[in-house]
């Protein structure tokens, strides 16, 4: 009853109580906690949406099925029963007929079946009402002028991916039921599937959610306070149960695809169950390149995403990259252009994968000046909560995964677990059980094992190792040590204290400075100090707009991009300008007042020539006092650079006798006479010429000699004789007059 009041609706309809009314040839299932102006069809396989937003019906694929029966003199069925060929023509001529308003986004085709039943896909354009009583409308002249179908019925209609209208598309093309079918493709922005610029999935979610469901499954996964706070705002009667745009977006932090997973799967269905969104379609988009915006494909998905969730994973491609803030610049911006422009239809949601976290903090910093994000962290349980998310697990396995005894032993070593963990913990135990219980013959077997690098080791490891730096060694100890008293004044209900740990780092090029910045991101991230453990490099040219205006919103960018992370700005006594209120001013007063602003989500550390520095700190008088650590990286001594060769060359592969390292000893010597000799970046560029030259020794002449694994991996004295230790000889004292 169209006239009916929200209030009547929901009286009629109450909760959990499912009503069937007859409409046409459709059984329509309206099944809610409260019935809105959102009119769904249910069925086995998905459902049908006719929400109206703003007068615009959104446009969506669907797939169904029809029953006809047949009258006049030329029909399909006397076609098909002439001949094949005729029958064939018959359908394209159909299909032509149903096609013809395809340029105004109006589009439906016979892709299979026998004259009695045929399967159909379609697709409206966005300004079409997309009801039952509108698909007879569309079909029945159609098919009465071209079919001679005198009467028909619709069956199992539902919703499909962009991918299953593609596939009915090839179907019909493979039949010759349609005339061009890669026009079709074309012209409807299908042929996204076949980039090489990402990765692109499709799903329709199984269920929506009532809210006692959606809470029983969050509490199920180990849900976050984070994710229990939007529920509540989702299901809140304080908002309207109807789409017109969305007001959030959503950023899932999950050290595993799985737990991110299960977080959005949750929040897609009790988003739809409260009319928020108008389909269950989620496309995954993955293994995104630096290449991605050369090709419309990320376009063309999005306007193939109107009233869905299109999620994107923000780790990138497999590919090595140096500095996922730089490497991925125009990708990023080209992502937030797109975000930009479809975030009224379609609901973002981007995945962080706190292991690898990829270019998230500058994609995120990037979309944040266009929509608000609401960040979903995973949760936490203890062990009773962990015990029934493992078994959990094992109940969806297709063997029994673990027992009861196995479980209790890998829930001994600690009182809390995240959900990746428990799923990490799931998965080994999966892994073993193929071996060990299904497939026995592979229990016994060797295994090949690659060798891990040194440097992937820990990074706190890595730091303690590294030659000197007593002085930051010392800082991360402090750092770590009060956030761990922090934690604990919290939990006795203590008062927050706030602290600032911004930072200098003063010393000559190749001191490690850098290195440092990076290995202490790590560091802090792991325990706990910061969220996300980004580390964004900068100098004066990424900081400095080359226009008026420009300058500030560029540095408030870089903050953003190092938010829960370090803002790392190299030479930064570059911004000191000739002039008084030139662009560099400008930059530095903008820097001290994000400092401010970001005092508990960022660590800004300047790293600079000692005395440049200086005349950096005095340009602003706020710059000195919220600079909580003073850091000096001293030039390293002869024998702290044969220390440092010494690890290097270890992490290579390669030893040093003792004539090697003395003559090493000799080199570094006479390079600590010179001023600006670079450091440990002498001492990379001396072992990377000492290798080349033993390669040229162990190649030199064919004797047919077989080298053996000691002399390719030991390095002797002659081969440190290079144009690296050349530069810094001492010069030889010479007799006679100038």
């Amino acid at each position: 009853q169209p006239n009916m009041t929200p209030n009547a609706k929901a009286a009629a309809f109450p909760e959990r109580r499912e009503r069937r009314l007859w409409r046409g040839d459709f059984f329509l299932s309206q099944k809610t906690d409260r019935i809105s102006r959102c009119k769904f069809l249910h069925h086995p396989r998905g459902m049908m949406v006719t929400t109206k937003k703003n007068g615009v019906i959104e446009m969506l694929y669907y797939s169904f099925r029809i029953n006809c029966a047949y009258g006049g003199k030329q029909t399909l069925a006397k076609a098909f029963g002439k001949s094949r060929r005729e029958g064939t023509a018959a359908v394209v001529g159909l299909n032509a007929r149903l096609c013809e308003t395809y340029e105004e986004g109006r589009c439906a085709f016979i892709c299979h079946g026998s004259p009695q039943s045929w399967q159909m896909a379609a697709t409206f354009g966005e300004k079409e009402k997309v009801s039952v009583s509108f698909l007879r409308e569309f079909l029945k002249a159609p098919l009465q002028e071209k079919g001679g179908v005198k009467e028909f019925s619709l069956a199992d209609c539902h919703e499909i991916t962009a991918a299953d209208f593609q596939k009915d598309l090839e179907k019909a093309d493979n039949l010759d039921y349609l005339d061009d079918c890669r026009r079709v493709i074309h012209n409807a922005h299908l042929d996204i599937f076949d980039n090489r610029q990402f990765k692109l999935q499709e799903e329709i979610l199984s269920e929506t959610m009532t809210k006692s469901r959606a809470l029983a499954r969050a509490r199920e996964i180990l849900a976050d306070q984070s994710l229990l706070d939007e529920l509540a705002r989702i299901y809140s009667e304080e908002n309207v149960a109807a789409f017109h745009g969305h007001p959030v977006h959503y950023k899932i932090a999950a050290g595993a695809r799985a737990t991110a997973l299960a977080i959005l799967r949750l929040l897609v269905g009790a988003l739809h169950a409260r009319g928020r969104l108008l389909s269950r379609r989620i496309s995954f988009v993955s293994e995104i390149t630096e290449n991605c915006y050369d090709e419309s494909d990320m376009d063309d998905l999005f306007r193939n995403a109107a009233g869905t969730t299109v999620v994107i994973d923000l780790r990138g491609s497999n590919e090595a990259h140096a500095n996922y803030a730089s490497a991925y610049e125009r990708v990023t911006q080209y992502i937030a252009d797109k975000v930009r422009d479809h975030h009224r239809d379609v609901l973002c949601v981007f995945i962080e994968h706190t292991g690898n976290p990829g270019f998230a903090a500058s994609l995120i910093a990037k979309a944040e000046e266009h929509i608000d994000i609401v960040p979903i962290a995973e949760g936490v349980g203890n062990r009773r909560n962990a015990r029934a998310y493992l078994r959990r697990l094992v109940k969806e396995a297709d063997f029994e995964v673990m027992d009861d005894m196995e479980m209790e032993e890998a829930l001994r070593e600690k009182q809390s677990y995240t959900s990746t963990e428990l799923y990490r913990i799931f998965h080994s135990f999966y892994k073993s059980g193929l071996k060990n219980k299904l497939y026995r013959a592979y229990r016994k077997v060797e295994y090949a094992r690659v060798e891990k690098k040194a440097l992937s080791g820990d990074a706190y490891e890595r730091l303690q190792a590294m030659v000197g730096l007593t002085g930051v060694k010392e800082i991360v100890h402090q750092i770590i040590a009060a956030h761990k008293v922090e934690e604990m004044r919290r939990n006795m209900g203590l008062a927050k204290q706030s602290r600032s740990l911004h930072m200098l780092f003063t010393g000559n090029p190749g001191s490690a400075k850098t290195t440092v910045a990076r290995l202490l991101a790590e560091i802090l991230k792991k325990e706990g100090v910061l969220e996300s453990g980004a580390c964004v490099e900068c100098g004066r040219s990424d900081l400095v707009g080359k226009y008026v205006g420009w300058t500030a919103p560029t540095v408030r960018e870089k903050f953003r991009r190092a938010r829960g992370g370090v803002l790392f700005i190299d030479e930064a006594y570059a911004l000191v300008d000739d002039k008084d209120g030139l662009y560099g001013d400008e930059a530095i007063n903008t820097i001290v007042q994000e400092m401010e602003n970001h005092r508990d989500d960022v660590i800004v550390i300047f790293a600079g020539y000692k005395e440049r520095m200086k005349g950096f700190l005095d340009k602003n008088e706020g710059l000195r006092s919220r600079i909580a650590f003073h850091v000096d990286f001293p030039d390293y001594n002869a024998g702290e650079l044969t220390g440092i060769l010494t690890l290097m060359a270890k992490d290579r592969g390669y030893t040093l006798g003792a004539p090697a390292l003395e003559k090493c000893g000799e080199i570094f010597r006479a390079a600590c006479r010179q001023k600006e000799f670079g450091n440990g970046r002498f001492a990379r560029n001396l072992l990377e010429q000492a290798v080349m030259k033993q390669s040229q020794r162990l190649t030199a002449g064919d004797d047919g000699h077989t080298v053996t694994r000691e002399e390719i991996t030991t390095l002797l004295p002659s081969d440190f004789e290079v144009n690296a230790a050349a530069c810094y000889a001492p010069e030889e004292a010479r007799i006679g007059f100038v």
